[in-house]
């Protein structure tokens, strides 16, 4: 098996000198079967991640060293592959990592590096998002597969305060500038007017909702979004994605639910629903007359969006638990 290293650029110098140094003090064979490659500009992690694909089918396996970001441009190369994915978790918020990842791997990155040979790899869960204009034309710039979490409302938001923040200070990390972001969207917290369509599961009738005013709604595939647990029973091979629909609570109590929503203790919420349901469609009710939403950190706009999810699509490899490793 060869393994192909996609280095984001934005990861921790720090964290990447453990990576190489681990690699460094493999054997020569499994050095020789490594191969390192960091990422300059956008697409490139997509595409290195097809020629690798093209080249090796099956025989080789991406590991992407950093966030949801880059893992998030992998997926759209690898969908439908057999070349499975691995995750090394070295980006800020690491949040589809927290998914899957066991903590040993999360509190040390580089521990992944010796037990390369023991990747599982099963079929995956993905999303396809289609978005469209006011007219119903589709627009294929904004139109992509997810792996994680696609979100509309106050978490979108925040997402883009903290890149307007980064943008103007560029010694923030990327977590203090997330940090500084939420605290900016909580300060302008308002209602997001959207109506769902919501196809779910084991169910004859679809859950419809026309003209709600939300704080937020996301469609979780995965557990984790920027920094918070928005669907604790979320699983990414089970076929379904988790809706997390939040109802606007207040300027207070938004404050509230976020702090709850960091342990996955909104969900008892009054003014939370969580659907189980496999599409579903989310159209804009504001004067905008366009979401802004994101995937896995990535923005997108669209008067109306249409989601759904596409069983075992995407070949993952799975670290190991602590107490499963083999021992030698």
């Amino acid at each position: 098996m060869r393994y192909l290293f996609i280095i984001s650029n934005e990861i921790n110098q720090k964290e990447l000198r453990k990576l190489e140094d681990t690699i460094a003090s493999l054997n020569e064979d499994m050095r020789n079967s490594i191969e390192l490659r960091y990422i300059k500009q956008p697409g490139q992690a997509s595409d290195l991640a097809v020629e690798a694909s093209e080249m090796s089918d099956e025989n080789v396996t991406v590991v992407v060293c950093g966030g949801d970001n880059i893992i998030h441009e992998v997926v759209n190369g690898l969908a439908y592959r057999s070349t499975p994915l691995a995750v090394i978790p070295v980006g800020s918020e690491n949040c589809f990592a927290r998914t899957v990842t066991p903590e040993y791997i999360m509190l040390h990155p580089e521990k992944a590096i010796g037990i390369l040979d023991q990747l599982r790899k099963i079929p995956v869960d993905l999303v396809r998002i289609d978005s469209y204009d006011i007219l119903g034309n589709h627009l294929p710039v904004w139109s992509r597969y997810f792996l994680n979490v696609a979100s509309f409302g106050f978490e979108t938001r925040a997402l883009t305060y903290s890149s307007e923040i980064l943008e103007k200070n560029h010694k923030l990390t990327r977590k203090a500038a997330g940090i500084r972001g939420v605290l900016h969207a909580l300060k302008k917290v308002t209602t997001y007017k959207m109506d769902y369509n919501l196809e779910i599961v084991n169910s004859e009738t679809n859950e419809i909702c026309q003209d709600g005013e939300y704080l937020s709604i996301s469609v979780c595939n995965g557990k984790y979004n920027n920094g918070c647990m928005m669907a604790p029973t979320a699983k990414i091979d089970d076929g379904v994605l988790d809706i997390c629909v939040t109802e606007y609570p207040g300027k207070l109590k938004a404050l509230k639910l976020f702090m709850l929503a960091r342990f996955g203790k909104h969900v008892e919420d009054e003014h939370v629903k969580i659907f189980k349901a496999t599409s579903g469609i989310i159209s804009c009710k504001d004067n905008s007359f366009q979401l802004l939403g994101n995937t896995d950190g990535e923005m997108f706009y669209g008067n109306r969006v249409r989601f759904e999810v596409f069983p075992e699509a995407l070949y993952f490899s799975y670290f190991p638990k602590e107490e499963q490793q083999k021992r030698s």
